[in-house]
């Protein structure tokens, strides 16, 4: 059963059986986010999306950002990513046609949970280059 159905550009249909959704910034108890911590954390993200959904490729889309003066003018500015992030195992057919199918986990940013993907997510998802990311599995 999917619980998530994307076309892709191309007319590929994903099909996702699990997602995780998590609020970007749990566990940041002060301060604030600024580009190296952001880099640090996307660089976590294909790991930490492993942990959650398996031992499959992961693409993770590049987040909008959002920059922020902060009230030190000597600080660096604050960078905000959108305020979820969220990562599904998706299926599709196959991309070489002796084997099954294929599968990837993808990881997006949005503002907020739902609808899941948002409008602008669902426009970046589309764009995946399926082919070139996700792997190919026999029964």
């Amino acid at each position: 059963m999917s619980i998530l159905v994307v076309e892709l550009v191309t007319g590929r249909r994903l099909h996702a059986s699990a997602f995780h959704v998590q609020a970007t910034y749990a566990g940041l108890l002060e301060g604030y986010p600024d580009a190296e911590r952001n880099e640090l954390r996307l660089g976590r993200m294909p790991d930490r999306a492993r942990q959650l959904l398996g031992a499959l490729p992961v693409h993770v889309v590049a987040p909008p950002r959002r920059r922020v003066a902060r009230p030190d003018p000597e600080d660096p500015p604050a960078e905000y990513l959108p305020a979820c992030w969220i990562a599904a195992s998706f299926r599709s057919d196959p991309i070489d046609r002796v084997m099954h199918g294929s599968s990837a986990i993808l990881v997006w940013f949005q503002e907020a949970p739902f609808p899941m993907p948002s409008p602008e997510a669902l426009a970046d998802l589309r764009r995946v280059d399926w082919n070139a990311l996700a792997q190919d599995y026999e029964y």
